[in-house]
């Protein structure tokens, strides 16, 4: 904090934490060494680990847990990392990320990502996390992947979806099942 001029309500703990805040509010960082470097005016941004939002100036309402979590991302607002290394490149806002590598790559914004694997690129983060999604003021066009197979009913589901029941009279109402990845699906 050694170039604050006016902003106030910070906690900044660690070798050059906070280093370059000016007029920044209200920003809590706790890492070993460089947590919130850049931050000049973002405000209520917190985090914990080693450089974490190392690159952040001007955003805000971020929240990092985790070393190198949302270490680029200079004016991206609302994004919430939990992991290391997660959102380390995200440049958006709205991103939420759980997990080791979790978003690593993400340069958008509005992403999910469940993930706990360096996936290399962009690609591999959407394909290969165990669950990705974006995010949408109209909820009908927000969207959510599961990479892998999903049992309800069952702890070893054999197709990517298996559903189980041992009660009578079990039911299926309002399913619609696209088999052959055709366009049409069939009603259940």
């Amino acid at each position: 904090l050694t170039s604050l001029i006016s902003g106030s309500h910070h906690a900044a703990i660690g070798t050059e934490s906070m280093n370059n805040a000016t007029t920044a509010n209200n920003n809590t960082a706790v890492s070993g060494y460089d947590g919130m470097y850049s931050l000049t005016t973002g405000s209520d941004n917190s985090g914990l680990g080693y450089a974490i939002m190392y690159s952040i100036t001007t955003g805000g309402y971020n929240t990092a847990l985790g070393s190198l979590a949302l270490w680029s991302n200079s004016t991206g607002n609302y994004n919430t990392a939990i992991g290391y290394r997660s959102l380390r490149d995200a440049a958006g806002s709205g991103n939420v990320a759980l997990g080791y590598f979790s978003g690593r790559y993400e340069t958008g914004s509005d992403a999910f990502y469940v993930n706990n694997k360096d996936l290399t690129n962009s690609a591999g983060d959407k394909a290969g996390s165990l669950l990705y999604g974006t995010f949408n003021a109209t909820p009908s066009l927000q969207t959510l992947t599961i990479n892998g197979k999903v049992g309800i009913g069952t702890t070893n589901p054999y197709a990517p979806l298996t559903v189980r029941s041992t009660s009578a009279g079990a039911y299926a109402e309002g399913i619609n099942l696209d088999i052959n990845n055709s366009t049409t699906g069939s009603a259940i």
